[in-house]
């Protein structure tokens, strides 16, 4: 289980509003929102600091969940593939051995490339996650990129998807 230490340096963070320190040991719920709630709150100098931190803790699948959750959060608001990549690689360390992360990061990366009109492999795309996949084929405007989706698309559900939206775009 995470130290009462990390608690006390991510609650400096979050601020007093944050659940106490032994329900906060006990009860993983209550950690993964306070550390949703730290991540949400840190200023980029603290960053690194408070993503270790919660890496740290000794249920990985929780902490793992909330710096993926913290990348998905980020990757929306930086808006381009520069800045997210940029940002990305400054963490990079930090996301070593977390390999959903670093997986999450690296497709990120790949969308929104994408939704700059940048068409992706099929390689890319056929290796992409089914979480990936949808995300291109509901979100990105690129007739090629949706051409291919809808014919490498793991699911039928994808590529038809995919299809339709090519069929529609300018």
């Amino acid at each position: 289980m995470t130290s009462p230490d990390v608690i006390a340096t991510l609650r400096r963070i979050v601020g007093t509003a944050a659940p106490e320190t032994q329900a906060l040991l006990a009860d993983e719920h209550l950690r993964y929102q306070f550390y949703l709630d730290a991540l949400a709150a840190t200023s980029a100098a603290e960053e690194r600091v408070v993503l270790t931190a919660v890496l740290g803790d000794n249920d990985k699948v929780m902490s793992e969940a909330a710096v993926t959750k913290h990348v998905d959060r980020t990757a929306g608001a930086m808006g381009s593939s520069s800045a997210f990549t940029e940002w990305a690689r400054g963490l990079s360390d930090v996301f070593d051995g977390v390999d959903f992360t670093r997986r999450r990061v690296a497709e990120w990366t790949l969308f929104l490339r994408a939704a700059e009109g940048i068409t992706p492999s099929a390689d890319d795309i056929a290796a992409a996650t089914d979480w990936l996949q949808r995300k291109l084929a509901t979100e990105v405007s690129s007739r090629d990129t949706l051409e291919l989706l809808s014919s490498v698309g793991r699911t039928k559900r994808v590529r038809n998807i995919a299809a339709d939206r090519a069929r529609k775009a300018p």
